[in-house]
């Protein structure tokens, strides 16, 4: 008798079980091979092509992560590395989701990077974003450059977001971009390269998107005898969230399913009583 027992509550359990589903969001965004690279446009004029970047704080490093609703209990890590482009490794992790963001190598010797990575569970409403901040803290950082002189950065950026369910909350974004922007003799000039990718079926995203390729951004002091100021701003971001989803409606099969077991369940508590 036991045993029937035993054999009714485990088909009923299959039955609920068998229709949760385990999904996620996850999101990525990268920079490598960043190069800082001077040309020198007058080559005769005695003058060495250079580039002076202003300072405070360094580049920024920043993840978060929650995993509850509303998203209010956040696990935060962030850090200034003390100089543009300058290295840092950070990383807030959770028991629904986790972010990293990472600023590595030297841009001047064609080895910087930076990354950002998050993502989070689809078993419970979750939160993360990580973000990589390449100026002078969170914004951006302003420059100095000699005369006849172009300045070019060039990296090879890749974005990824995905989500892996039809479920309105989950969203995912990754986004990488690189500017130049500032004001010479010539007039003023704003060079922009980046690539962003969404996914999301609330935001009208399919559920994986993918780009990526080279980068390159330039400025140009044209002057024979006065510097050039500009402003760099760089970055990579990634955003990703899930909600829980409503209770699932279990499908005809396993309604079936799940009252052969109520059946044999009801059968066992009869025969024990007679």
């Amino acid at each position: 008798m036991k045993h029937r027992l035993l054999v009714a509550v485990s088909t009923l359990g299959l039955a609920l079980g068998s229709s949760t589903a385990m999904a996620a969001a996850s999101a990525s965004a990268a920079f490598g091979g960043i190069t800082i690279t001077l040309y020198d446009l007058a080559p005769d004029d005695g003058i060495m092509p250079g580039v002076t970047f202003s300072n405070s704080y360094g580049s920024f490093t920043e993840a978060m992560e929650s995993s509850t609703t509303p998203f209010s209990s956040v696990l935060q890590d962030s850090a200034y590395s003390g100089t543009v482009l300058g290295t840092s490794n950070i990383a807030a992790t959770g028991p629904k989701a986790n972010a990293s963001a990472a600023i590595a190598g030297d841009p001047f010797a064609g080895t910087g990077s930076a990354t950002s990575k998050a993502s989070a569970s689809a078993t419970d409403s979750s939160y993360a974003s990580a973000s990589t901040f390449l100026g002078d803290g969170s914004s951006y950082a302003s420059f100095t450059l000699s005369p006849e002189t172009m300045l070019t950065i060039t990296a090879t950026a890749s974005v990824s977001a995905v989500t892996t369910r039809y479920v309105g909350g989950d969203f995912a974004q990754a986004i990488a971009q690189l500017t130049l922007y500032g004001s010479t003799v010539d007039g003023d000039q704003q060079d922009t390269g980046g690539y962003l990718v969404s996914a999301g079926v609330d935001q009208g995203a399919p559920l994986s998107s993918k780009d990526g390729g080279s980068v390159t951004v330039s400025f140009v002091n044209g002057s024979a005898t006065e510097s050039a100021s500009g402003v760099f701003y760089g970055l990579t971001e990634v955003l990703v969230q899930t909600y829980e989803p409503a209770p699932p409606v279990p499908e005809p099969g396993n309604l079936l399913l799940m009252a052969s077991g109520l059946a044999g369940f009801g059968l066992a508590r009869r025969r024990r009583r007679g």
